[in-house]
């Protein structure tokens, strides 16, 4: 059997913690002793990942992060399905589209918007054009897996339509590089850009009201909603039914 890193294999670990925060962020009501569990959760995965990123990024290809190296090569019934797969596709090594938002997200947690930015265009269809004649899918849809390094042919894509990816990559681009999160305490904004990225606007519907987001980068962060400065990055709910907001970072 294949030696596994123990940096990915811990990774693996975190995930299901990960998961488990998230399963309690959408189904217990908010208060103060669930909000203290779940900042401290938190705060321990985030550690995590900023530990194991680096070794991570040791996996991504041209199309994304593979989700093992090295692959397996031959069949182990203990281990089942996974081995089953020649090395570079599906599960065993390729570049599994619905997990690189997840990647992604980790990377904005850490802080690092160039590398978050960049896993998210490497699976991303219209960042894939040039690469079509490879690829052999739908130009505008995701895949579920992209074929990667051990694999006969590197890039090309299986299973269009048939993937998680395009839901998480929304949430992923809208929530954590654009930064604009709905919370149980309102609407925050907290982007993690590319260096150069330029100015944007967001609109987004919320609780009733609309909220008009403008967002450029200084250098510093400040939140302006409707002329006045605000504390924090989540802009105050005060009734109204039209939010004018001004952000740098």
């Amino acid at each position: 059997m294949p030696r596994r890193n123990p940096l990915l294999l811990a990774g693996a670990a975190l995930l299901p913690a990960a998961l488990a925060v998230l399963l309690l962020c959408l189904i217990i009501p908010a208060s103060p002793a669930l909000e203290h569990i779940l900042l401290v959760l938190g705060i321990l995965i985030a550690a995590g990942g900023a530990f194991l990123l680096p070794d991570l990024l040791q996996t991504l290809v041209a199309f994304g992060a593979a989700v093992l190296a090295p692959c397996y090569t031959v069949y182990h019934k203990e281990l089942g399905e996974i081995t089953s797969y020649p090395p570079g596709y599906k599960e065993n090594g390729s570049v599994f589209c619905h997990n690189n938002p997840w990647i992604s997200i980790a990377e904005t947690a850490a802080g690092r918007g160039d590398n978050a930015f960049d896993i998210y265009r490497r699976t991303c269809p219209v960042y894939q054009e040039e690469h079509s004649e490879v690829r052999r899918v739908e130009p505008y849809v995701y895949a579920q897996t992209v074929a990667a390094r051990a694999s006969f042919q590197e890039g090309a894509a299986r299973n269009s339509w048939l993937t998680g990816t395009a839901a998480w990559t929304f949430v992923n681009i809208s929530q954590y590089i654009l930064g604009v999160k709905p919370t149980p305490e309102g609407l925050t904004v907290d982007p993690c850009l590319p260096a150069g990225f330029g100015p944007y606007t967001v609109k987004r519907r919320y609780r009733g009201a609309d909220y008009t987001i403008r967002v450029r980068q200084t250098g510093s962060y400040s939140l302006t909603v409707d002329g006045e400065p605000v504390e924090g990055k989540r802009v105050p709910d005060t009734g109204k039914k039209d939010y004018q907001v001004e952000v740098t970072i």
